[in-house]
């Protein structure tokens, strides 16, 4: 199995060519390069850096954010530890000055504006509806509650206003009906 990789990277560096190897490659050991369950790494010539989640033979799985792929092992360099919080660092923060990672774990698509006046309500909403397109969050519940249905129409045209806004209806009668508006992001 080792001499089926060592042909392969051969092959590898025969279609690069010695010149376009990446240099990170040429200058790791291979005892510096082996790969293992729970390391951190990045694909050659990218910037993103994942998690190793699983190891099968010369094919790695690996997380990069939610997206879970294969790749092949030469196809990956591993990363120092220092360097992956570095690179996590430097996405996370925005020029805002808050983090927006944090701010995607601590988001919930639920609201509750009952007993808010009308105007309060309005400017609870919209704070609501920049965070998710901030977040990425597309489907959000508005709790409203039934009462006269005056908020729940107060807040539906102003929905109906706003671009982003695909579409808003009632929740299921199951889990609240009309006392729920249902909004769906287009972005």
């Amino acid at each position: 199995m080792l001499e089926e990789k060592n042909v392969r990277a051969e092959r590898l560096q025969k279609k690069l060519g010695a010149d376009e190897q990446p240099e990170e490659l040429q200058r790791k050991s291979k005892e510096e390069r082996k790969i293992t369950t729970g390391d951190k790494v990045r694909l050659v010539n990218q910037e993103t850096i994942g998690e190793v989640l699983d190891v099968n033979g010369d094919s790695i799985m690996v997380a990069f954010g939610n997206m879970i792929t294969t790749v092949k092992e030469l196809r990956l360099l591993k990363v120092s530890e220092g360097e992956s919080e570095k690179s996590a660092k430097s996405s996370s923060r925005s020029t805002f000055g808050y983090n927006l990672s944090e701010k995607k774990l601590n988001f919930k698509p639920d609201i509750d504006v009952r007993g808010k006046r009308a105007e309060e309500a309005i400017e609870i909403v919209k704070k609501f509806i920049d965070e998710a397109v901030m977040v990425s969050v597309r489907n959000l519940r508005i709790l409203h509650g039934k009462g006269n249905g005056i908020l729940k129409q107060v807040i539906r045209d102003f929905l109906h206003t706003m671009d982003i806004v695909k579409s808003c209806k009632d929740e299921h009668v199951e889990r609240g009906g009309a006392g729920i508006t249902l909004v769906e992001l287009d972005f």
